[in-house]
């Protein structure tokens, strides 16, 4: 079956150190009967006497030239130059010191600012408007005083007349008197009202 590869034929026993390895079958190659070892595998050969006392020799020697660290740190560091420790900051010397900061000047500003226009504002309260002048107090007290007493006198005549009841009011004078009573009195009190602020306004003459 397949190819043939002049391979060894089953009939022939081989023997023992014979074989070729697998493979084609060679005739004529030469096998080596002898034993193999691995030469990279083995163990280096202990020293003799003679070279372990060569070797005790020279650990002594240079035991002897070993450097003590102790005393040349101590040397070394006698030696060498201090080193400089860094100067403090001095505030006192730096730029714009003792002066107030950009920040707050503006915040101070600012509210300066907010103060003056306040101010502003209740300056034009105090004048009034343009054209007006303000009232002096006995006046504005004598017309409140004057519009009460007509106030009085206004419903003094709405209580006596009789268009106070609906039953009355039969006719359209009656409702027309009483709307007129009511409408003064309304009136009178909003004058009052108004003259009973801090500040009144009159138009200068």
């Amino acid at each position: 079956m397949g190819k043939d590869n002049n391979a060894i034929p089953p009939s022939d026993i081989l023997k023992r150190g014979t074989g070729g390895g697998g493979g084609a079958y060679d005739a004529n190659a030469n096998f080596s009967t002898a034993q193999f070892k691995y030469t990279d595998r083995m163990r280096p050969a202990l020293p003799s006497k003679e070279e372990i006392a060569q070797g005790v020799a020279r650990s002594k020697a240079n035991a002897k030239e070993t450097k003590n660290f102790i005393t040349s740190n101590a040397v070394e560091n006698i030696l060498a130059v201090p080193k400089r420790e860094d100067e403090g900051v001095d505030w006192l010397k730096k730029p714009h010191f003792g002066e107030v900061p950009p920040y707050l000047q503006k915040i101070k500003q600012e509210i300066s600012d907010e103060y003056e226009y306040i101010k502003s504002m209740q300056e034009q309260a105090d004048q009034g408007p343009s054209g007006m002048k303000l009232m002096a107090e006995d006046d504005r007290n004598g017309l409140i005083t004057q519009l009460k007493q007509k106030w009085d006198a206004v419903n003094k005549t709405y209580q006596q007349t009789s268009v106070l009841s609906l039953a009355s009011l039969d006719t359209i004078g009656k409702v027309k008197r009483k709307e007129m009573y009511e409408a003064q009195l309304a009136q009178i009190e909003k004058d009052i009202e108004k003259l009973s602020k801090t500040h009144v306004y009159v138009a200068e003459s």
